[in-house]
């Protein structure tokens, strides 16, 4: 996932805001920008891609759109959709990053919010001081740019808040992505979905899973199914195909191949080298 990294908030220069209400089934339309924009969720389900990057914007989730780079919908919004916006140019400085930078400010373009009371009461603020007409004409750019530089500042404390325990976080829910996987093998999954069903970026979960588990979500399925079909095998005297179909595999010969690819023989070879141990043992 990128980061934004900013040197501080300084040079942050606030264009405009407002509160999208999604009418219909819309779809995020695809474009370029010269500005940034931060988007922060209050319902509904709105899908936006950058660069090929998909996530689904929700109540209690932000996503930022980087400045010269492509994003559009990739999805009709459900569920009454709804969401805070707001562009800002930032200086030519801002570069991007896999991930936090130790020497500024890091934003990532997706994340949960933490405290997403105050951001909501900070959009509302600044949307406020937007549409007000000030004595002082000034004033109303310098508040504005105030509002702004604080709602990025809080997401960045909330990213670095969050960073101990994510190590802790994404151990907990990769051991609930692998009890799903066990629990599920036998039926056709969609990891996108997987990744849907616990609210996570199907990237950033695919990353972890594989940090934890030195596996792929497709890599942990297929062994699971492998172990589930190993199983049947030896205690029942359904056929080979029988056994593929019970497991999840679609297909005989793909189940034939990646069994002997992960127990070294095939599972006719399995069953028939088993039944004789345990002739021999009884």
């Amino acid at each position: 996932m990128l980061n934004m990294i900013l040197s501080g908030t300084g040079d942050v220069r606030f264009a405009s805001a407002g509160q999208f209400i999604a009418g219909g089934a819309s779809i995020h339309p695809r474009r370029t920008l010269p500005t940034a924009v931060l988007l922060a969720g209050v319902s509904g389900r709105y899908p936006i891609a950058q660069e090929g990057r998909a996530y689904v914007l929700e109540a209690d989730t932000f996503m930022l759109l980087f400045p010269f780079r492509e994003h559009m919908g990739t999805a009709p919004a459900e569920g009454n959709q709804s969401h805070y916006w707001c562009h800002f140019t930032v200086p030519d400085s801002a570069r991007h990053a896999d991930g936090p930078a130790p020497d500024g400010l890091s934003i990532p373009e997706f994340g949960r919010l933490k405290h997403p009371e105050r951001t909501a009461l900070l959009f509302r603020q600044l949307i406020d001081a937007s549409e007000r007409a000030y004595a002082v004409p000034a004033a109303r750019e310098e508040l504005c740019n105030l509002y702004t530089r604080i709602l990025l500042r809080e997401i960045a404390e909330d990213t670095l808040e969050e960073s101990g325990g994510r190590a802790r976080s994404g151990r907990a829910v990769v051991a609930r992505v692998k009890e799903h996987l066990r629990v599920h093998a036998a039926e056709e999954i969609a990891l996108g979905d997987v990744a849907a069903r616990f609210h996570y970026n199907a990237d950033y979960l695919a990353h972890i899973f594989h940090q934890e588990t030195g596996l792929t979500m497709c890599g942990y399925l297929l062994a699971e199914r492998v172990a589930a079909a190993r199983k049947l095998l030896l205690e029942t005297g359904l056929s080979v195909a029988a056994v593929a179909g019970a497991c999840g595999f679609g297909d005989e010969k793909y189940f034939m191949r990646a069994f002997k690819r992960h127990v070294g023989v095939t599972p006719s070879q399995f069953r028939r080298a088993h039944c004789r141990l345990h002739t021999n043992i009884k």
